[in-house]
């Protein structure tokens, strides 16, 4: 005589075979299948269990049973809820050092991962995520799109207590897990390390800093580095919103190298360049030379991230963060969440000043 739940994971796991629930679909729920079969939800959540440690599903809080297999996994059944899904949001070494230390940390858990790329787009980050959900992933660590506020999908996933690590990106509002530098006090050196070199006169370059967390905790940086040395900013010299034009559009490289030739031609007094972005410090490095200007001779120039070094070292003085570590400390605090869901804290990484070819002392 077979016992109910019994049958209703013989019958699953024939549906499952014949294709009635391929992988990536979810079975019905523990109170469908007891009204179904008319039992009780401890016989039908026996029968799903039995399926997941078979290795034929993958039983995800808030989503549901998500089927991964359609055939018992005889290896070990244990490890299909050990995959996790990584969401970059682009492809920049900044981005592939942070991937590198997710990889190296999720082989000392035994982790299994899949990577995707959204390219800073909100749909295709919206597309991803349902991917993931329908392999059965049972976390996501995510860089995500900037935007001026979080993805829906990822604040409803973050409701249902699902497993999500949030890097290089921190929204206080957010009741999550966060791998971040600590922006503020990494600009604050680099503006101290400016000053010590007798540039204060310095224009901070960067793209749009509303509504970008990390821009916006680099200016506040700036911002106390100012204070605490009882010296007036003087805002005109900074030029902000560098790749969006009024209309809301891209800017080209072309015409954004303009704009700062403009920009510094109109404020001869600046010495000093602090560009928040390493693309942006490539831009004024690009008009600098235009104008004839020599680096550092004339202007220094520092910059957040470096992604590439010549032989004898970077070229560009920069804020290095810790993006290996970022992405080591990402999978901890995932695998942490996933033994304790209630376990959220924010991780604050400290970064170092290094020292280039751009960047001189102010002849007195």
């Amino acid at each position: 005589m077979k016992f109910m739940y019994e049958t209703i994971y013989t019958t699953l796991m024939k549906e499952i075979k014949q294709g009635k629930y391929p992988v990536g679909s979810r079975l019905p729920t523990e109170k469908e299948l007891a009204q179904q079969h008319e039992v009780s939800l401890i016989t039908s959540k026996k029968a799903l269990n039995i399926l997941a440690e078979k290795g034929l599903i993958n039983r995800v809080p808030g989503i549901g049973n998500v089927v991964i297999n359609h055939q018992i996994n005889t290896i070990n059944t244990a490890q299909s809820s050990k995959l996790i899904g990584i969401i970059m949001n682009h492809s920049s070494a900044f981005g592939i050092k942070i991937l590198e230390g997710v990889i190296r940390q999720v082989d000392e858990w035994g982790l299994s991962v899949v990577v995707k790329y959204s390219f800073d787009n909100s749909e295709r980050e919206d597309q991803i995520l349902d991917q993931f959900l329908n392999i059965g992933v049972c976390g996501i660590i995510i860089m995500p799109c900037i935007t001026e506020k979080c993805n829906p999908k990822l604040l409803g996933l973050i409701s249902k207590g699902f497993p999500i690590i949030f890097v290089d990106r921190y929204l206080k509002e957010l009741p999550a897990s966060f791998v971040v530098t600590d922006n503020e006090e990494a600009a604050k050196n680099a503006m101290i390390y400016l000053f010590a070199l007798g540039h204060e006169k310095v224009a901070v370059m960067s793209d749009l800093i509303e509504g970008t967390s990390t821009l916006e905790h680099r200016v506040k940086g700036i911002n106390e580095s100012y204070q605490d040395r009882q010296l007036l900013i003087d805002r005109s010299l900074w030029y902000t919103n560098i790749a969006e034009s009024k209309g809301g559009g891209i800017i080209p490289i072309e015409e954004r190298v303009i704009n700062v030739m403009k920009h510094l031609e109109a404020h001869p007094e600046i010495t000093a360049i602090f560009a928040l972005k390493f693309d942006i410090a490539c831009i004024a490095v690009e008009a600098l030379k235009r104008l004839g200007k020599a680096v550092p001779k004339d202007y220094s120039v520092m910059c957040f991230d470096h992604p590439m070094f010549n032989i004898e070292g970077a070229f560009f003085t920069h804020v290095k963060q810790q993006e290996l570590e970022m992405g080591k400390e990402a999978v901890d605090s995932l695998v942490l969440q996933l033994e304790n869901p209630s376990s959220k804290k924010t991780i604050y990484l400290g970064s170092s000043i290094q020292e280039g070819l751009t960047t001189i002392k102010i002849k007195e």
